[in-house]
Order: C-alpha cells, then structure tokens, then sequence
C-alpha cells in the first residue's frame, strides 16, 4: 500500500527513536538468524545474504544519485521469502495451513497490486501520483514537465519545468526542457 516511485524523505527522518529502535531491532534479527543458520540448516543464512546483497546497492552505504523507493525491496526479499518458505515446509503437519494461507495471501497481494495498475500504466499517471504524495517533489515536476512536452502539451510542461525550476534553478533537464519549449511557451509566472 502507498506504493511510489518516489518517497520525499529526508535522512533526518529516519533519526527519531522509534526508527532507530526498529533498525536495532531488524538488525539483532538479522544477527540471530544467521547465527543459528550457521549452526544448522544454512537457508536463512542464504537468506540474509541474499538480502543484504540485493539491498547494499541502494541503501545508501555508498553515495549514489538513486531515489528512494519501493521496488528496490522486489529482489531483495526474496531470499528471506524463499526461507521462509522453507522453513514453513519443513514443518509437516503445518503444510495445508499453510498452504490454504498462502493461497489466500497471494490472492490479497494480487487483488491490491490490481488497484495499483493504473497509477504505474505510464509515464504521466506514475509522476501524477508522485506529485499527490509529494506536491512540492521537485524530480516529479520536472519528469512531468518531459512527459508533457514529450507529448506536446507545452504549456503543461512549461507548469512543471517552472515549479522545478523555481526549487533547483541549476537543474538541466528542467533548464533544458524549458529552453526547448520557451520558443512556443511564454513564461508561466
């Protein structure tokens, strides 16, 4: 639920107790995990590792110019889901329970993604949606901004190239899509 492209966070955020609390404690599961899979059956090891390669890339260890978002978790979680999985099978007498909750939690995760189809159905109804979420998201003005003059709507694009440009006057592609459509477009004050 509340699935975006993009999440308008700052770090300082993420520095309250409760999210320090619960990173702690993610943390110290994490540990247990793998060290009682070294001591045993290796899938949850497999599992974190699996895990934390898949996220290391984008969790901001090293810099990199890459957004916040939901689907960074797709492949990641994998490893923790196959375990766990394997773990649930291993139990014998829990295979139908588990299975007829499988079933039913596949059918609620599917029935939900549904109602998400149409925000990610293309370029404009995705950074539309960004825009809800975060009205003064400046990358979702300027992406907004391309669709529209990608589309012809230049007074649109002008819109969003100007409300971006009025947060980060130094970006180019708002700079450059505005230079590009000024010609037809006065400007929008």
């Amino acid at each position: 639920t509340g699935l975006s492209p993009y999440h308008d966070f700052s770090p300082r955020d993420f520095h309250s107790p409760p999210w320090v609390g619960a990173g702690l404690a993610l943390l110290a599961l994490l540990a247990l995990m793998v060290w009682r899979s070294l001591r045993g059956d290796r899938v949850w090891f497999f599992a974190v590792v699996w895990f934390l390669a898949f996220l290391a890339p984008v969790i901001g260890i090293v810099r990199i110019n890459i957004l916040l978002a939901d689907r960074y978790l797709y492949l990641s979680i994998l490893g923790p889901l196959l375990a766990l999985a394997s773990t649930a099978l291993a139990v014998e007498r829990a295979r139908r329970p588990l299975a007829a909750l499988a079933v039913v939690a596949v059918g609620a995760f599917a029935w939900q993604t549904a109602g998400y189809l149409p925000v990610f159905h293309d370029t404009e109804s995705l950074w539309a949606r960004v825009l809800e979420l975060c009205p003064g998201s400046s990358m979702a003005h300027s992406n907004l901004g391309a669709c529209y003059r990608m589309q012809g709507r230049g007074a649109e694009a002008a819109l969003h190239y100007d409300a971006d440009l009025a947060e980060r006057p130094y970006f180019e592609e708002s700079f450059l899509g505005r230079a590009i459509i000024a010609p037809f477009v006065a400007a929008v004050v």
